[in-house]
């Protein structure tokens, strides 16, 4: 319905997604109007600016969370997503703030989650110029700290009407009922002996970190340098990367390390390791359609005094995460270290028969010709913020999963097909 004015502006999408991927949204120091820092802020500012360009009513929120609207009625839907972006990370070959080459629009940010929501803002200007006639307003709501707790959308929440349903353009196709919950868990030693000079791995608990070091200290005055390299990977698929910290205890296995530290590195080698289904840590669990746990080791901090690895979990609707956790508690416990759960969000669960999945579902077997059912996935979006939202996209079955990783990239066919999809979504949801 909207595909020839979503290819008539095919260039200036590209543009204009290449203008934002430029801009280096990663969580900074907080300063004067910038609550996360710079760069989440400019990015903001240039989405809000590019939506105001295209005529619709736009809002910025204490430059943590804005949105654009258009539409009349009494309700509206909602489309959310994110402009920050993870830590760019090293070893790319193409520029990591953006890179166009050949159908690809490298960069951080460009499937995760900039692409799709600039993406969304061309869909939606489709839906403007061609004159449809809508029940409900349409708002894009873009936010600048997705990557790290969501306090965006807790501002958002405060003063701002909540839409009766909508999506989220930030895991994957089909549609998506059900996301686990997350659960972020810290395992930690105090240490004495002076051993353990430093201890580094990982830029973010939802990674699967690629370089880990550590350098010992020995009594008679000798240093070793230790380094590990894996694959990075994003924390809801852990197995599709090579975990450095798993590689770096390994290594210090070998060496004769005090009682303290031989603890740690005893504690994580038995039940953790390069596992990720959590088995060994106690909290294996699978709830059928709902899925399995998954276990990431995403940060190691150590020095003189003190070393602790944090833990990303993602775990399934009908499991109790907090009752479970009492296993790792006392697991760690026996190795003299102590457990402590820092984060907990509940799972989401949007029933399949609901006219939001019925129709997300119908939209994308029509746009894309292909029979498709409802899934579950590991990854946390927005849809967990507000009421009656799910995830759908951007990630086509098949499609390369570079979320989080280096040489992160969007297709252009794919970009367009997405744009496609969800201006079709966002008719058909406002006039539901």
């Amino acid at each position: 319905m909207f595909e020839a004015k979503i290819q008539e502006y095919k260039d200036d999408l590209i543009k204009d997604l290449l203008g934002c991927v430029a801009i280096n949204s990663v969580r900074g120091a907080a300063g004067p109007e910038a609550p996360f820092g710079p760069g989440p802020r400019e990015a903001l500012e240039y989405t809000l600016n590019l939506a105001e360009s295209m005529g619709f009513r736009t809002c910025n929120l204490d430059n943590m969370i804005g949105y654009a609207e258009y539409g009349e009625g009494s309700e509206m839907i909602g489309i959310l997503g994110h402009l920050d972006v993870v830590p760019l990370g090293g070893g790319w070959d193409h520029a990591p703030l953006g890179e166009l080459c050949g159908d690809r629009i490298y960069g951080r940010g460009t499937l995760d989650d900039k692409g799709p929501m600039i993406g969304a803002l061309y869909g939606l200007r489709a839906i403007k110029e061609s004159g449809v006639s809508l029940k409900r307003r349409i708002r894009l709501i873009f936010g600048t700290n997705e990557e790290n707790g969501d306090e965006d959308v807790d501002r958002y929440k405060e003063t701002e009407e909540l839409p009766v349903m909508g999506f989220t353009p930030d895991a994957d196709y089909p549609v998506i009922f059900s996301e686990k919950g997350l659960a972020c868990f810290r395992i930690e030693c105090p240490l004495d002996s002076g051993v353990l000079a430093a201890a580094d791995a990982g830029e973010a608990v939802n990674q699967v970190p690629a370089l880990a070091k550590a350098k010992l200290r020995f009594a008679d005055g000798t240093e070793k340098q230790l380094e590990s390299r894996g694959k990075s990977a994003h924390a809801s698929t852990p197995w599709e990367g090579e975990n450095a910290i798993a590689k770096l205890m390994k290594q210090l296995a070998d060496y004769q390390l005090p009682e303290d530290l031989m603890a740690f590195v005893d504690f994580f080698n038995t039940c953790a390791g390069s596992q990720t289904d959590g088995h060994d840590l106690g909290i294996g669990r699978d709830e059928g359609k709902f899925g399995a746990v998954t276990v990431n080791a995403g940060l190691l901090k150590g020095d003189e005094r003190h070393i602790a690895v944090s833990f990303d979990c993602r775990y399934p609707y009908g499991m109790d995460f907090k009752e479970d956790f009492q296993k790792v508690e006392e697991k760690a416990a026996s190795f003299g270290l102590h457990a402590k759960l820092e984060r907990l969000e509940q799972p989401l669960y949007v029933p399949e028969e609901s006219v939001l999945v019925r129709t997300l579902q119908r939209i994308y077997q029509e746009q894309t010709q292909t029979e498709a059912e409802p899934i579950a996935i590991g990854g946390g979006t927005y849809a967990k913020t507000m009421e009656n939202i799910v995830a759908f996209g951007p990630i086509f079955p098949g499609q390369d999963n570079v979320i989080h990783q280096k040489n992160e990239y969007i297709s252009i066919p794919n970009l367009l097909k997405n744009t496609r999809i969800m201006a079709q979504a966002m008719y058909e949801l406002a006039n539901a």
